[in-house]
């Protein structure tokens, strides 16, 4: 029973062999709603998906932007970028995008 129908991304568990163009863009825009509703730090997010051929059956994202760290009277903006990866499952894990 979902405790609100606006919290959270869609069900992904069912996603191995649904990678079609289509349907990964619509993950990409709930990804970007869901930042934009719960998120207010983070400014001018962009998302991309990310091919690796070792990896088939796990769709991956890069997620870059700003992120407004401000605390009192000293404004401190700084670019960030992480990996989404999202597995058969629909499990999604979260990590630091070192060198980019």
């Amino acid at each position: 029973m979902p405790i609100d129908a606006e919290y959270g991304l869609p069900d992904m568990s069912n996603i191995a062999g649904s990678f079609a163009v289509g349907y990964v863009s619509d993950i990409q825009r709930e990804i970007l709603i869901q930042i934009d509703h719960y998120e207010k730090r983070l400014l001018n997010p962009t998302i991309q998906q990310v091919t690796e051929e070792r990896e088939v059956i796990t769709l991956k994202f890069i997620l870059t932007g700003n992120i407004d760290l401000t605390g009192g009277s000293v404004e401190v903006i700084k670019e960030f970028s992480m990996f989404l990866r999202i597995n058969s499952a629909g499990q999604v894990r979260v990590e630091l995008a070192h060198g980019l």
